[in-house]
């Protein structure tokens, strides 16, 4: 039964104004912090500017806080780093303080919402030997969430009622930011690090790339990491996988990020991202453990699920099954093109005619690599114009499974929450998710059971 070490950095009006108006509320609900205040050695750090640490210090929430557990505010001088960068050291030192005793680490932030029973969930798969719990953190707007939040749930007397994981879910599904409502499949974002599936108002499925360590309890002393703690610091500090918990349903744990409208994470794409793309981008910033993650599907529901989620489950695995092919692909044609990519840098950096020339040729060799040397001829002949391209085959299994969830889902009348912004999904449900994909390593996707793709990505 490990020691508990929270931590929280915040700085700034906006990060520190949401933090002593939702996210501590919620940490303070009866089965969070309460349930770890009985472990001994329990401390929660904050790490803070001077002018913010004295906003805190200030506030009722804080004063329960301290009767609770031991709690620290640590000052730090953010000067004229970027605050990012200042995270993360804070983070560092509070990692290598916690390897010192042996303490489980729970990251937090302070612009988040946490349901009643996530610090619960946290002790429990700690008790059961657990090295990381991962959870999706879906990005709700804090101009329309926030308000919506204190109306439904705050009282007079700084607490909370009764705020339910469903509960919380429900709510969410009407303020989702506009960076999430983007990442809806099709993806119509660059950055296609999570992607959902609606399940209309019942709730989303999760497929994600990036998940946010919740919570670690390192198994190696001295963990040094180059980028941030959903980057490469999970993969080093836990080496036996079967110990990283993936959440897989909101009713175990539910964490909300709350940002600003005006906060995007990544650019609108004219076109949606389809199988291809997002196995492109998984091969250049997803690591190992970034595509076992992407394996898993977590549900985020409001109630009981129906058995539209199966189909949705099953929508989700074709292309996911599909973006593993496409991955792999691409990461055989990069290792192929990586001798020559300085050189190619080089040019198409200095002269944008042949970097619009040598964009032909960078395809052409990934279809080269990932479609095999009998079809060299072929390719070689339709890249230079000598023969009409042949459109791709698609197996009878794959076309007949995507027929049978294209009458399913009208059937059922799948639609996708309505939104009035350039990322909005569609509504009808039946195009953009059924359009019929290509996988590149002919893998039938209706061989996989539902929940098992984890297995491919390892």
């Amino acid at each position: 039964m490990p020691p508990f070490h929270l931590v929280n950095v915040t700085w700034g009006e906006n990060h520190t104004g949401l933090f002593l108006d939702v996210s501590l509320p919620t940490q303070l609900l009866p089965n969070n912090l309460p349930v770890l205040a009985e472990r001994p050695d329990t401390i929660y750090k904050i790490y803070a500017p001077a002018e913010d640490a004295a906003r805190i210090r200030g506030n009722a929430g804080y004063h329960r806080l301290c009767a609770m557990m031991v709690t620290q505010i640590i000052e730090v001088d953010i000067g004229g780093a970027a605050a990012h960068d200042v995270l993360t050291e804070c983070q560092k030192q509070a990692i290598r303080e916690a390897e010192a005793v042996g303490a489980a680490i729970i990251f937090l932030a302070p612009d988040t919402a946490l349901a009643d029973g996530a610090f619960a969930t946290l002790a429990r798969l700690a008790d059961l030997g657990k090295k990381a719990v991962m959870v999706p953190g879906v990005r709700l707007a804090k101009e329309s969430f926030v308000p919506a939040f204190i109306e439904k749930f705050q009282r007079h007397d700084y607490g909370l009622t009764d705020v339910g994981p469903r509960d919380l879910v429900m709510l969410a599904l009407d303020h989702l930011h506009p960076t999430a409502k983007a990442l809806f499949w099709p993806a119509k974002v660059n950055w296609p690090s999570n992607l959902y599936w609606s399940v209309g108002r019942e709730g989303f499925l999760c497929r994600c790339f990036h998940l946010h360590p919740m919570m670690v309890v390192t198994s190696q002393r001295n963990v040094s990491f180059a980028s941030t703690i959903d980057g490469d610091y999970v993969e080093q500090a836990c080496a036996d996988r079967d110990q990283i918990h993936i959440v897989e349903d909101s009713d175990e744990l539910t964490i909300f990020e709350i940002s600003s409208v005006r906060h995007c994470v990544g650019r609108p794409v004219r076109r949606p991202l389809r199988a291809h793309a997002v196995g492109r981008w998984g091969a250049r910033f997803a690591n190992n453990l970034h595509r076992r993650m992407f394996g898993y599907t977590t549900r985020i529901h409001s109630v009981v699920c129906s058995p539209l989620w199966e189909t949705v489950q099953a929508q989700s695995d074709v292309e996911v099954h599909s973006t593993f092919g496409w991955l792999k692909c691409y990461d055989a044609a990069f290792r192929a093109v990586a001798p020559a990519m300085p050189t190619i840098r080089w040019i198409a950096g200095r002269n944008a005619l042949a970097r619009r020339a040598l964009r032909p040729v960078y395809r052409f060799a990934v279809k080269l690599v990932t479609r095999g040397p009998r079809k060299a001829l072929r390719l070689t002949k339709e890249f230079l114009g000598l023969q009409p391209a042949t459109p791709p085959a698609i197996s009878t299994a794959v076309a007949g499974s995507l027929t049978a969830m294209q009458h399913s889902a009208a059937e059922d009348k799948l639609t996708a929450p309505q939104v009035d912004c350039l990322s909005q999904p569609t509504g009808d449900g039946k195009s953009s998710h059924l359009e019929t994909i290509t996988n590149p390593c002919q893998v039938d996707p209706t061989r996989v059971p539902p929940h098992s793709l984890h297995a491919e990505a390892a």
